[in-house]
């Protein structure tokens, strides 16, 4: 079996069982003490799993990333991963960074990690997920105080305390995502406790950078940020209607950066 297949095997294992033990693991997947050694000290590295008195279980975050992303289409899924992918490539090693809430910040904060060039980046979040994702593995993690929050696919804080805790931050890059966007309503989110914030980020950043999948042109969500031309770059996959890619060729800013499948040096 090869490493890709058997951890996949191995995290589908550890979310079906509560509870497994070691011996129990290893013959199930038929695999060296070594490896499964490895793989587990990878996961509870990760946050994904806990281990305590010889039983290993998975973690609540490792849950709830789970309905996450099934909570995707598969193709919308991998649009996702190839856009947060685009967006690390434009990490650099000094940068300092944002990363807002939602599964394609968490994506950004798992390439981030795998990344040996991105050792010493300092990275501000209001993403609890992508904060434990991320902890132990680069140079600094700051997660911003505020109220635990939840939506369909983290955690994160928000809220008039969060707010007040930004008046002390700036950044290089501010990346986050958005529900939804159309020529005439601009930007728009779904999440009210959201809103606020995302409208700081020119203020605590040099360059705001918009995640959005080509499914969410044309959308739009209940409540308004800002017209088109708010952020400085979008990123977004190359399924993105030729209507807006039209728009966007005649602005100033955002520039619109198509995702591919970029290869990202280790």
């Amino acid at each position: 079996m090869i490493p890709e297949e058997r951890r996949k095997s191995l995290k589908n294992l550890l979310l079906k069982e509560k509870k497994i033990s070691f011996q129990e693991l290893q013959q199930t997947l038929r695999i060296s003490r070594s490896t499964l050694y490895r793989d587990l000290e990878k996961l509870e590295k990760e946050g994904l799993i806990s281990i305590h008195k010889g039983l290993i279980s998975c973690s609540i975050l490792a849950r709830h990333n789970q309905a996450a992303t099934a909570a995707s289409f598969p193709d919308d899924y991998r649009q996702q991963e190839e856009i947060a992918m685009t967006a690390v490539q434009m990490v650099s090693e000094m940068d300092s960074i944002f990363l807002g809430e939602g599964l394609l910040c968490l994506l950004m904060a798992r390439y981030i990690r795998e990344q040996k060039h991105l050792k010493n980046i300092t990275v501000v979040t209001n993403n609890f997920n992508a904060a434990v994702s991320l902890r132990g593995q680069i140079g600094h993690v700051y997660l911003i105080g505020g109220d635990l929050l939840q939506n369909a696919e983290n955690y994160y804080t928000g809220g008039p305390r969060l707010e007040s805790n930004l008046s002390s931050i700036f950044v290089s890059k501010a990346f986050a995502a958005v529900d939804g966007i159309d020529q005439q309503s601009g930007y728009t989110m779904h999440e009210l406790s959201q809103l606020s914030m995302l409208l700081h980020l020119p203020d605590f950043s040099a360059e705001t950078i918009f995640l959005i999948p080509s499914a969410r042109f044309g959308y739009n969500s209940v409540h308004q940020l800002a017209p088109i031309t708010y952020p400085d770059k979008i990123i977004t996959d190359d399924k993105v209607a030729e209507q807006y890619r039209k728009i966007f060729s005649r602005l100033q800013k955002p520039e619109l950066v198509l995702a591919e499948q970029p290869h990202i040096p280790a």
